[in-house]
């Protein structure tokens, strides 16, 4: 019990703790505490450590424990570049390319050549990449890597196509109109604006010594909105995201970096950069890069640390003053012990170094372990989201830097400075104005405007070990509802076709400050906070951008100067037809419409790429990875041999992962075809043995088990999936929700409900497209290469259906929608609804949509108009001329979109939980875990509202769901589901602003309204021995243990969610979850 409490305890601690780490410390305390002669060893070892008066000291103590345990095991991992794992991202990259996802090629090929060894898979990789840039518009990477790919001799035999890409790239270099860059170049401070004492620093502002000797930042002048304080490098900057596009010396974003020589970590953007930093650090860290990235886990700032004890071993104690709990102090000293233990054995960095130097890079190695929780600054960079909300700008932090003259500005909840990014160079602007002897203050995070007081100050204590004292805190100013979308004309006024707008940005500055100088006289107030909104995009757009792809309104913008005036004109418009037909017609005037198209082909070359790709996971022993590539293959098959040749490729695959029955079938589909003579007396040899296998592999494993019925006399009489216990009534806002008619007992059936339309969001290799049956065998659609089907019966009638509209555009409308699955199940009920009267249920469901969404109405009306013309001018939906057909399926599309935008619910099912890098086996709590493969609409299950103290909660087996009670519902009582954001999983922010951003209301659930903590649901805090039996039990899906004990879940639930909020409460409801799970949707094969 007492590693158990240790372990809670250190959970608990800041919740920071990344997993490496956490596994490395769960070893040490196991060790400890099962030494026999030490029953409280855990807490003597702690107290030891704790007793160590200097750092060195605790370092030395913590590698002599580790090293007495052998607990350095496995923390080294050699790093080799391998031909072969090359290859492997070659491949990937290849799969990417051929269904049009250019940028994820790019990553592969970039991959790939950061692990080639030779010469020849360097050039090949060059090459390939080349052709990816190509296709992204980025015409001089290209030629480089054409060029590079030539220096490396790219075989002769492949010259021909390179040297053609290579006219291609020139000739539309020369017509390319502009060359986006990724930051303007950083203000200069003027030499008379200078300051004599802090370089990076204007003459506006002094660093002057407070009560508590602590270093402040100070205005020895009114500074004025928007003007520049400082002017900042960082002492040292480390990447940790977007690591393949960045050089990992000078940090300029680089789609066609070179790896390092050596190891397969680090990429740059030239010769020159490589030798920099192989002469300033990285050859020190080389070694070591790749088992350094393992260990951190996701606390990156820890690599910050030993970078600079690598560059700087001088003024680390100067930076940190500020004090960590003891928790802190051992996951750092843990931390910086298996550095030293791979710096001391794995490199020559301490080669040849005395006693006393060894001891000083240590106690430096310790102080930045210090100094990188609160002093490391997060390095962004903007790009437009290109998802269903377009031009929506969007943040993403690439790299972790220490400034210190940034660090001495205080923090405040209503900041008057902020800072951008040029580069890794940290631009400070005043963004209110700063009277002269006006302290100048940074956010540390938490701001007013989104976040409420007690959250704000929680933070800052739990973080930093202060109370944050400024006006917002102290005047208790409100937090904004929403904060008001900055004007269309402004925000349009940013963008032009494919870039940023640097010119539009300069231009607004000055105006949003005259603006914002008038408004913050009366703060707090909204238009204040919309006026600095659109403030930061300016400054943002002179900072790091990534590019993005052209949008209507930007074209728009281009043409007319007014894209504002166009968005209010559409808003006028009354009817769904209307608002299509005047967006399809701009678009078509702007030749939008144009590549909207790809021409999805059967291509027996594609299908042996996929082919020979799953031979080499084959021979590796990847049978999982392999069957998925056989069955593209059988998607891609043009010929009958090349299908013969796929289905006796997967029948192998099916036979290795006990799938008998499917690889016989396999077998005699490709013996049935035109399966080459020479091979075919290997193929009977299999079946053969599968015949002798059939029927000895033990119990079946069902997809899932029988569909729960709700007894005939429980029926409800107006709504065929539900019970009777449940009624439809009018809510606040008389719209149709769901509430008891009776008392409504925990785990009692409310639904069982059949969706009225589903699509695939995962796992498409594995499922019918039509019935959605597991199926490791499917046969593929005869014409285009993206639809599986379970037989032929399945194929037939979806074709008949829906299939043959969406066959010749299914690749294209995929492209169009992204991850955005909801769309495509909008376009296939248009396919299948002929009349609104055949489903009244669906479309009663329009009372729900919101009214006053403009952003939802204008983006699904430019959906339909891109899906409307996809469907009219390659495919025989319409008979010609018939404008009635065609303005009614703009309709029933554009109210589909909606719908389904709003109400599309997502399908899951078990798979295996693989054991992931650096996991050690039987720390998950189940063989498997939980992923969302379908994305259905359910019209019943659309009418119930959201709580993140769900009453109701939701299995599927096969498409159905099954609806149960998973709290006691009162008679008159509403129920509730969740949408997603649940209380124990987030905090009381999170959910309300992705509930906001998302469904566009603020949740007044008992878990909101009475703030209910974030409870723990570790495995680890399991006491009960019938809860660690019963999970040892269904740790492999076992049927009849979960059967058995839904029973004793439901009794426990009874007796303790009076008590609720209670975290045991919370554990029993998640392991009667895991029993339905169970019954639910589950497959065995990755």
């Amino acid at each position: 019990m007492a590693l158990n409490q240790a372990l809670r305890n250190f959970l608990k601690s800041k919740n920071r703790q990344e997993p490496a780490s956490f596994i490395h410390l769960f070893e040490l305390y196991t060790s400890l505490e099962h030494d026999p002669h030490e029953e409280k060893a855990l807490p003597k070892f702690l107290k030891e450590l704790n007793r160590k008066k200097t750092e060195e000291e605790r370092l030395d103590f913590m590698y002599n424990v580790l090293q007495k345990y052998n607990l350095f095991r496995n923390k080294f991992t050699r790093d080799r570049k391998r031909d072969e794992h090359a290859e492997h991202c070659k491949l990937e990259g290849n799969v990417y390319f051929s269904e049009g996802n250019y940028s994820f090629a790019l990553g592969f090929y970039t991959k790939a050549l950061m692990g080639a060894n030779g010469p020849e898979m360097l050039a090949i990789c060059y090459a390939n990449r080349s052709a990816a840039l190509l296709k992204l518009g980025l015409y001089e990477e290209c030629l480089i890597d054409i060029k590079r790919a030539i220096d490396h001799n790219y075989p002769e035999r492949l010259r021909p196509k390179l040297m053609s890409r290579r006219v291609k790239a020139v000739a539309l270099k020369r017509k390319q109109k502009f060359e986006s860059t990724y930051y303007e170049e950083a203000p200069k401070i003027p030499t008379s604006q200078r300051n004599n004492s802090i370089p990076c620093a204007t003459n506006s502002v002094e660093i002057k010594v407070d009560e508590k000797l602590r270093k402040r930042v100070v205005a020895t002048k009114d500074i004025q909105i928007g003007q520049v304080i400082a002017v900042e490098t960082p002492c040292v900057a480390a990447l940790i995201n977007v690591v393949l596009f960045h050089c990992h010396d000078c940090y300029i974003l680089c789609y066609n970096p070179i790896p390092c020589k050596t190891c397969t970590e680090v990429v740059y953007c030239s010769e020159a950069c490589r030798e920099n930093a192989f002469a300033k650090y990285h050859q020190k860290e080389c070694p070591i890069y790749l088992s350094m990235r393992k260990l951190v886990g996701i606390d990156t700032h820890f690599q910050w640390a030993l970078k600079m004890t690598l560059l700087v071993q001088t003024q680390a104690d100067k930076c940190c003053d500020r004090i960590d709990t003891d928790d802190d102090r051992t996951r750092k000293t843990l931390m910086a012990t298996l550095f030293y233990h791979l710096i001391k054995n794995c490199t020559t960095v301490l080669a040849g170094v005395d006693e006393a130097g060894v001891k000083n890079f240590k106690r430096v190695l310790m102080s930045y372990m210090h100094i990188c929780d609160y002093h490391v600054s997060d390095i962004d960079e903007i790009f437009v989201h290109g998802g269903s909300r377009d031009l929506e700008l969007k943040q993403e932090t690439f790299a972790k830097a220490m400034y210190p003259f940034s660090d001495k500005l205080r923090h405040s909840c209503c900041p008057n400075v902020m800072g951008w990014y040029h580069g890794v160079t940290r631009v400070l602007r005043a963004i209110r104005t700063i009277k002269k002897g006006e302290e100048c203050f940074f956010s540390y995070g938490p701001l007013y405007t989104n976040i409420e007081k007690e959250e704000r100050q929680n933070y800052i204590f739990f973080i930093y070990n202060f109370k944050c004292a400024c006006r917002a805190c102290k005047q208790n100013w409100p937090q904004t509802e929403s904060v008001p979308r900055v004007a269309i004309e402004d925000h349009m006024f940013l963008y032009t076709r494919k870039r940023f707008d640097v010119d539009a940005a300069k231009m607004l500055i000055n105006r949003k400050i005259d603006l914002m100088k008038q408004l913050e006289r009366s703060e707090p107030n909204d238009e204040l906070i919309n006026q600095q909104e659109m403030l930061f995009h300016c400054f943002y757009i002179l900072g790091n951008k990534r590019a993005f792809q052209s949008q209507l309104l930007a074209c728009v913008q281009d043409d007319t100067r007014n894209s504002g005036e166009f968005v209010r004109d559409f808003h006028k418009l009354g009817s769904n037809v209307e608002k299509v037909d005047f967006l399809y017609e701009r678009m078509r005037q702007y030749g939008l419409l144009d590549d909207k198209f790809t021409k999805d082909e059967k291509d027996d070359k594609k299908a042996k790429k996929h082919k020979e790709k799953g031979d080499k996971f084959f021979a590796t022993g990847a049978f999982s990875k392999a069957l998925q590539s056989y069955t593209r293959s059988v998607m891609k098959a043009k010929s009958s041999e090349a299908l013969a040749m796929a289905y006796a490729n997967r029948s192998a695959a099916l036979f290795k992962l006990e799938q008998f029955e499917e690889a016989l079938t396999d077998v005699e589909r490709a013996l049935s075809g035109d399966y080459p003579e020479n091979l075919r007396p290997s193929l009977v040899t299999r079946r053969e043995k599968l015949l002798g296998f059939m029927g000895a592999h033990g119990p079946a494993f069902n997809f899932f088990e029988s569909v729960p019925e709700i007894p005939e006399e429980q029926k409800n009489a107006s709504i065929p999936s539900a019970s009777s216990c449940i009624e439809i009534k009018p809510d606040e806002k008389s719209r149709r929700r769901v509430f008891a008619a009776r008392k409504i007992e925990i785990g009692e059936i409310i639904a069982v409900e059949k969706p009225f339309v589903f699509t695939l969001a995962a796992a498409d290799l594995y499922h019918c497209h039509e019935c959605y049956q597991l199926c490791y065998n499917p046969i593929p659609c005869e014409i285009c290469s993206q639809t599986l089907y379970c037989g032929e019966e399945c194929r037939d009638k979806a074709r008949e259906k829906y299939h043959q509209y969406e066959c010749p555009i299914l690749i294209s409308l995929k492209n169009i929608v992204g991850k955005h699955k909801a769309f495509l199940l909008a376009i296939k009920m248009s396919f299948m609804i002929s009349d609104e009267n055949d489903v009244p249920e669906v479309y009663a469901l329009v009372e729900n949509l919101s009214r006053d969404n403009n952003d939802e109405v204008f983006t699904t009306a430019l959906i339909t108009a891109l899906m409307y013309h996809l469907v009219k001018t390659y495919t025989g939906k319409f008979p010609e001329d018939d404008l009635e057909a065609e303005n009614k399926f703009k309709h029933f599309l554009m109210t589909h979109l909606r719908i389904c935008l709003t109400h599309a619910a997502g399908i899951d099912e078990l798979y295996p939980n693989q054991v992931s890098e650096g996991q050690e086996p039987g720390q998950e709590l189940l063989s498997f875990k939980s992923e969302t493969v379908g994305c259905a609409l359910y019209p019943f299950y659309a009418l119930f509202r959201h709580a993140c103290c769900p009453n109701v909660f939701a299995h599927h087996h096969g498409t159905q769901r099954v609806l149960r009670a998973v709290r006691t519902i009162h008679e008159g009582q509403e129920c509730f589901v969740s949408y997603g954001p649940y209380y124990v999983e987030h905090s009381k922010q999170e959910r309300k602003s992705r509930l906001l951003s998302q469904y566009h209301f603020t949740c007044k659930c008992r878990a909101c309204e009475e703030d209910w903590p974030q409870l723990d649901l570790n495995p680890y805090y399991l006491t009960s021995k019938q809860d660690l039996d019963f999970v040892a039990k269904i740790r492999n899906a076992n049927i009849e243990a979960a059967v058995e004990e839904i029973p004793r879940f439901l009794e426990r639930l009874k007796g303790l969610e009076v008590f609720e909020p209670l975290s045991e409460l919370t554990l029993q409801q998640k392991l009667l979850s895991y029993c339905f799970d169970m019954l639910g949707n589950k497959r065995r094969i990755l």
